[in-house]
């Protein structure tokens, strides 16, 4: 075992995470970096058990709804870690991120493990089925700030610096935390918002196979050359974000909206099959 084994694990579907994932795995010597959507069952010490070992471990990954995306929440449900091993947490959002790291917390008290920090990290705006992309000015703005609050982020990790747990103002986190779990409630157990009806394609489509290669749930199959979802969706739209012919639209608003993805990050470095 190193002495001082880092792992820095991600969950991604633009790129963002996955930007600082690197930011931060690149300044810890021999720092490993594993991509959460290929771990089986969003299981930490399934198969070979990557996590055995680390004294740091440090997960990176999106706010949605104000809150954990699912495959997050099973990933610490599932978290077994050394008794000794630090675990820091960086959350990106585009805007207000409400109290995710409360929610880590919450479940590391089941879990007995406990967090040594979690920050929150502004980064572009992208949930395109809600929400235009913003222009690329701002882009490189929240993208110049990512870096900057990624940089303090590994100097706390670097000098052992615990005990922050940031969220969004004090005034709104109850109110967000309460809409995260009643929206969430709607769309995965009311099924306010079937994914299966969700997404649909339009004639630019050429059947690439790119939406169903870096679908984190491995959720997309195709069908006559085409793409089809099934149930079992994060709703990270990286199918959306990431078709190279803009064929894949979600609900009414997207189609003529701009895409993004993180300027960094390519298509390959997204696959997950």
């Amino acid at each position: 075992m190193k002495e001082h084994k880092t792992v820095v694990c991600y969950f991604t579907g633009t790129g963002n995470s996955l930007s600082i994932a690197r930011r931060i795995a690149h300044e810890f010597d021999g720092a490993e970096i594993l991509n959460i959507a290929l771990m089986p069952n969003a299981a930490p010490l399934a198969g070979a058990a990557p996590l055995a070992g680390a004294a740091r471990i440090i997960v990176v990954f999106p706010v949605y709804i104000w809150g954990l995306p699912r495959i997050i929440r099973e990933f610490f449900e599932n978290l077994e870690t050394d008794e000794n091993a630090e675990l820091w947490v960086a959350v990106t959002n585009g805007g207000l991120a409400g109290d995710p790291i409360a929610m880590i917390r919450k479940i590391g008290e089941k879990k007995r493990f406990t967090l040594a920090s979690g920050f929150l990290v502004w980064t572009p705006e992208n949930f395109v089925v809600r929400y235009p992309m913003w222009p690329a000015w701002m882009n490189r703005i929240a993208l110049a700030s990512s870096r900057r609050k990624t940089d303090r982020i590994i100097a706390r990790i670097r000098a052992g610096t615990k005990g922050t747990f940031e969220h969004s103002f004090f005034l709104v986190n109850g109110l967000l935390s309460h809409l995260h779990f009643t929206l969430m409630r709607k769309i995965y157990v009311e099924h306010a918002m079937p994914v299966k009806e969700l997404f649909w394609v339009t004639d630019a489509c050429v059947s690439c196979g790119a939406c169903a290669r870096i679908c984190p749930k491995k959720n997309i199959t195709f069908v006559d050359g085409k793409p089809v979802w099934a149930s079992d969706c994060e709703i990270c739209v990286a199918c959306v974000q990431w078709c190279p012919q803009k064929a894949i639209q979600a609900g009414k608003k997207t189609e003529g909206r701009t895409r993004y993805h993180h300027p960094e990050i390519s298509l390959s470095d997204m696959l997950v099959r």
